[in-house]
């Protein structure tokens, strides 16, 4: 099953309220939600809307916006990454 254009229009302005602007971060959460969503809509037989809440419950804490100083912030999973290049660097 595919999605509609305006289910992943769905999706995407999810990611946009949640400020995951990371172009290439964006899409590949993108891309994880909507498969995810199709497998729920086919495997459970659920309506789109009753897949998107059960996924968005799924990827909740990842988007948590986090706080880095006064200057920076954004979804955790960015910020953890962010750190684990940074210690990549410095080691």
């Amino acid at each position: 099953m595919k999605l509609e254009q305006k289910q992943l229009e769905v999706i995407e302005n999810y990611l946009n309220w949640k400020e995951l602007v990371q172009v290439d971060l964006k899409n590949e959460v993108l891309d994880h939600m909507a498969t995810s969503i199709e497998n729920r809509m086919e495997e459970d037989e659920v309506a789109f809307s009753m897949a998107f809440k059960d996924v968005v419950l799924i990827w909740e804490k990842e988007l948590t916006i986090q706080l880095i100083g006064l200057l920076f912030s954004g979804p955790k999973m960015l910020i953890y990454k962010c750190v684990k290049v940074l210690n990549t660097i410095n080691a």
